[in-house]
């Protein structure tokens, strides 16, 4: 008789190493494959894996599948005539506290009201919040908690500030409410003082920070069992910021948490490779998605190609395909009077006619690269330039920028990891999108740098591609059917 256990997002059972289903002759070898990500590599001419979305404890031998395929593995015992039992796992309902919201703050609009009373009274265990970026998924989430009353964590990509000053913005919490895990020394300093020096209400933590515990990697080996941790700090509510990021990562913490209520937040539920894309959607199923439909149309969107004559394919393409890294690299490195020439016919007349001509003080250009070699070429092009009429502060912000460059520049150039997702920029008017690529979900992020101004103006959103390169004609393929609908206007000219 084999036993399954059940949490709210995750089965598990017993097996070997090798896939051997402990008590039966059955191998889960083949049957797990509906889990792994696979892609072509060309100089080795087979595919290849590059992640499987299931989790296998090496210390318990102990194999956790996502729950959303139950059924289906239940179905396969039964073909192969194996007896098996199921045990719900307890749930951890958490600590009861208290979150205070500050006098006069309230909802923003309609769509707010209706997002916080979904996450509010679902009956689901899991409850995915999709709503665009500006309309207020932090706040709502805050709201959220404060109506739940339970200890609660937030994790998150790379925010933990951003969101940590949301909390203080909208409560009435203290330091002493809100403890943030960041480094491995601040998980052991937590587990161990809980509810003896330290009283959080919520807990923030960085996604860094839980991807060597939830795997038991060997320098959490002192720790407490990852599936324990909840109930150690008495968590009742877990939240996960941009939930489509970090997705195989999330997945591992599903598969190993039982938080009484899981809260997933993205303004794009959606995955560019359709291997992972299918398990997403099962995972994370369309029927638990609030909001996804509903998004405010107001940016103005350019779309500019430019030929410049014809490029080597080595300049551009990887045995994995087009990179625009390489491109960026190609064009620094040999290409650069065909890169004067571009930006001659299509960066310089955007940056002066969609921010330099329309800007008023305060307002921000921020201008996305891959590369930081292309984001320096950038600044030092563009300090050439715009002195010429008016004292502009242009700044670099990568990795190791401090946050004062968002808020003190004019014109800021980041790459789409530093500044392309989840940064607020305050007084945003225009993004400049140098990168190429087909990724809608890329686009989206891009896209929803921009928020709606306080005045009448109408922010921008410009992107420019090479008609020269197959791969750029296949992505604004996409890209005009995605910015069609997402728009208040789509506006495409060719150079």
């Amino acid at each position: 008789m084999i036993e399954i256990k059940l949490s709210s997002q995750s089965f598990r059972v017993s097996a070997a190493p090798d896939g051997l289903l402990y008590g039966t002759t059955l191998s889960l070898r083949s049957y797990l494959t509906r889990f792994s990500h696979m892609k072509w590599n060309q100089q080795l001419r087979r595919n290849v894996l590059l992640r499987r979305y299931v989790y296998y404890n090496d210390r318990t031998q102990t194999l956790h599948i996502p729950r959303y395929d139950l059924f289906a593995f239940c179905q396969l015992l039964q073909q192969y005539g194996i007896a098996y039992t199921t045990t719900e796992l307890p749930l951890q309902y958490g600590l009861d506290v208290t979150i205070p919201i500050k006098a006069g703050i309230t909802d923003r609009d309609e769509r707010q009201t209706k997002a916080i009373h979904h996450l509010t009274t679902s009956d689901d265990t899991v409850r995915a919040l999709s709503l665009a970026t500006g309309v207020g998924k932090t706040y709502c989430l805050i709201r959220t908690l404060s109506h739940i009353g339970k200890r609660a964590m937030v994790c998150v990509g790379g925010l933990v500030e951003q969101w940590k000053e949301a909390i203080f913005t909208f409560t009435d919490l203290t330091e002493d409410d809100i403890y943030v895990i960041q480094g491995a020394p601040s998980m052991s300093k937590l587990l161990n003082q809980i509810d003896k020096t330290i009283f959080p209400k919520i807990i923030l933590c960085s996604l860094g920070t839980t991807r060597n515990y939830v795997i038991d990697h060997v320098s959490y080996q002192d720790h407490p069992p990852f599936d324990a941790l909840f109930d150690l700090l008495q968590v009742g509510v877990r939240a996960i910021d941009e939930v489509h990021l970090n997705f195989w990562l999330t997945m591992m913490l599903d598969l190993r948490s039982h938080a009484a209520i899981s809260v997933v937040l993205s303004a794009t539920f959606d995955r560019g490779d359709m291997q992972v894309k299918r398990i997403f959607d099962a995972h994370y199923p369309k029927l638990i998605r609030f909001g996804e439909n509903e998004y405010d149309r107001y940016v103005d969107i350019y779309s500019y190609s430019y030929h410049a004559g014809n490029l080597p394919m080595k300049a551009y393409m990887t045995s994995m395909g087009y990179n625009h890294s390489k491109f960026e690299e190609w064009l620094l490195r040999r290409g650069g009077t065909k890169l004067e020439y571009i930006y001659g016919i299509t960066y310089g007349p955007i940056i002066f006619s969609h921010y330099v001509n329309i800007r008023h003080p305060g307002q921000k250009l921020l201008i996305l690269c891959s590369t930081r070699d292309m984001c320096q070429w950038f600044k030092q092009r563009l300090e050439l330039d715009l002195p010429k009429i008016e004292n502009f502060t242009i700044n670099l912000y990568l990795y190791e920028s401090a946050e004062s460059v968002l808020t003190d520049s004019d014109i800021i150039i980041s790459t789409f990891g530093s500044a392309g997702t989840g940064r607020d920029i305050k007084g945003l008017r225009t993004v400049l999108m140098t990168i190429a690529t087909g990724s809608d979900i890329t686009n989206l992020q891009t896209l929803g740098r921009l928020r709606p101004l306080n005045n009448t103006d109408t922010t921008v959103y410009a992107y420019v591609w090479n008609r020269g390169i197959r791969a750029h004609h296949n992505y604004q393929t996409i890209r005009r059917n995605t910015f069609r609908n997402r728009g208040r206007s789509f506006h495409e000219f060719s150079n």
